[in-house]
């Protein structure tokens, strides 16, 4: 890896997200390119502890006393990951932005090896999903939670692009194919095996040294998120996203959503 996007919201002080680019930058000799998304909007009227028609009267309260305040704390943001990134020697630029579009963090991840954000902080300007759908680079989704991985969970579902998203993976983080590593396969059939099993194995075998497989039954939503909760702050849990087809796009979104909110485990998410 060479480059990682991280994108931090101001409105949340995003020291998880910075510690884990940090830490992943020093030990794969990357460099850090910080978006810091100032869109802190608060509705005038809302600010304001008694009734009033400030909104009516189109005052416009946010004015520069509440957009300094807003700077000082990106400026305060920026302080941390700039001592962070010079303490350890990690090579970094940054920009600020008071109006980040989608399409804008969509354009740079195109040069970008890896996006890293806060996994439960959409934007006003930005949502995950969005991320998600059109990142032209692999997502690393942070949990507040983060520590140091200790167990990989990727999930297979005999598609093109759960593999694509292992291989991926596999790529970016070499130093993480050496720890715990489970195969979940979800399937309704009480008796049915791995797809593409014996290919499948012989592949997966060669990019992560403990590694198991198992098959759970029912839903895939609930059953993922039911094995990934027990302990889930040191957990990586790997899935593909978004296929071509509409419905494969519906069903990925769901999964995808269900562990970024229903666990404290991080999510590394591809597609191709």
């Amino acid at each position: 890896m060479k480059k990682i996007l991280v994108i931090l919201n101001a409105g949340h002080f995003p020291q998880h997200v910075i510690s884990s680019a940090i830490d992943i930058a020093k030990k794969s000799s990357s460099f850090i390119y910080a978006v810091f998304l100032n869109d802190l909007k608060t509705s005038p009227e809302f600010d304001y502890p008694f009734p009033n028609d400030l909104a009516l009267a189109g005052t416009n309260v946010l004015t520069e006393q509440a957009k300094l305040e807003n700077r000082k704390r990106i400026e305060s943001e920026l302080q941390v990951f700039k001592d962070g990134c010079d303490v350890e020697g990690i090579p970094f630029s940054f920009e600020i932005d008071e109006v980040t579009s989608v399409s804008h963090l969509l354009h740079i991840s195109s040069f970008s090896d890896l996006i890293m954000a806060d996994a439960r902080s959409d934007s006003d300007e930005y949502s995950i999903k969005d991320i998600l759908i059109g990142a032209h680079a692999p997502v690393l989704l942070v949990s507040r939670e983060w520590k140091s991985p200790e167990k990989i969970i990727l999930c297979y579902d005999g598609k093109l692009s759960s593999i694509y998203a292992i291989k991926i993976f596999s790529y970016v983080f070499p130093e993480w194919t050496g720890l715990p590593a489970k195969i979940i396969y979800v399937t309704s059939k009480q008796d049915e095996q791995l797809p593409h099993e014996g290919h499948f194995q012989n592949w997966i075998n060669h990019h992560f040294s403990n590694l198991e497989s198992e098959i759970l039954h029912g839903n895939a939503e609930e059953q993922i998120v039911n094995y990934i909760h027990p302990d889930s702050e040191g957990k990586i849990v790997v899935m593909g996203s978004y296929g071509e087809h509409t419905l494969s796009r519906i069903f990925h979104t769901s999964l995808s959503n269900a562990v970024r909110t229903q666990t404290y485990a991080s999510l590394f998410i591809t597609h191709e």
